[in-house]
């Protein structure tokens, strides 16, 4: 059975986007830091070595010798914009793994429902216990 998770604030009309900008600064110091450090762990781990070969594959295809200087060689416009785009993509799929790692530690090990889970994470509406002491 489900531990029962007490939202924050139950009955607020604001869109997801507006809490998340607002809401984020009130929780809990220790929620933060292990948020952003395992996202930052995450990326690091998965992003970046995934963000590498992305980016010697699109030097391969376009021709761009990674001894020298991309903005001298031709094609760097093309490849920029490539590895700009793959840059955007990577981040895009390290999120969405870090949300489902999240999101299933949340229900598997602390117990709450995927609803609980999946809107604190997805729709930023925290559980009361996330919110520092007389933040409003």
């Amino acid at each position: 059975m489900s531990r029962e998770i007490e939202l924050a604030y139950p009955n607020d009309p604001r869109g997801w986007l507006r809490r998340s900008v607002e809401d984020y600064y009130k929780i809990r110091w220790p929620i933060q830091v292990a948020l952003v450090v395992s996202f930052a762990a995450l990326l690091v781990l998965v992003g970046w070595p995934l963000l590498s070969r992305v980016g010697h594959a699109l030097a391969a295809v376009w021709g761009i010798d990674p001894e020298v200087s991309v903005r001298g060689q031709s094609h760097a416009a093309e490849w920029l914009a490539a590895f700009i785009l793959a840059i955007i993509v990577v981040w895009s799929i390290v999120t969405m793994v870090w949300v489902g790692v999240v999101i299933t530690w949340l229900v598997t090990v602390r117990d709450w429902s995927l609803r609980d889970a999946s809107n604190a994470l997805l729709r930023c509406r925290y559980p009361r216990h996330w919110i520092r002491p007389g933040a409003a």
